[in-house]
């Protein structure tokens, strides 16, 4: 792993990863793409398991979130349906008096857009 990764999973900086790496005299090396790295030792790939697994929780927690709000717009668009079904059973548009201005105009059947509709 590399100084950086390892102060990213300890939550420190690259200076004290370096220094932890020194204390606890983990196995460091240079790889081949130039990179310094350390051989994680049992107490620190414990540590780097239990990230692994926080980082799944915070995924589930997510999906599951984003679920919950889709079932909340899925309740927000089921008044419409009901409304809109009636009104192509019905046959989709009908002229209806316009009250406020005494003209014939298209509406849908639905008993709410009728009563927008006409200003009431």
């Amino acid at each position: 792993m590399t100084y950086e990764e390892l102060a990213g999973m300890l939550d420190c900086t690259v200076a004290v990863a370096q220094e932890r790496a020194r204390v606890e005299q983990l196995d460091r090396k240079i790889s081949r793409d130039g990179q310094k790295r350390a051989k994680l030792n049992a107490s620190l790939v414990a540590v780097f398991i239990a990230r692994i697994k926080t980082m799944d929780l915070d995924i589930d927690h997510a999906v599951e979130e984003l679920r919950h709000v889709h079932g909340l717009l899925e309740q927000a668009d089921r008044p419409r349906r009901p409304c809109i079904m009636a009104w192509l059973a019905q046959g989709g548009l009908a002229f209806v008096l316009d009250v406020a201005g005494g003209t014939a105009s298209q509406a849908p059947l639905c008993s709410k857009s009728l009563v927008r509709h006409r200003g009431v």
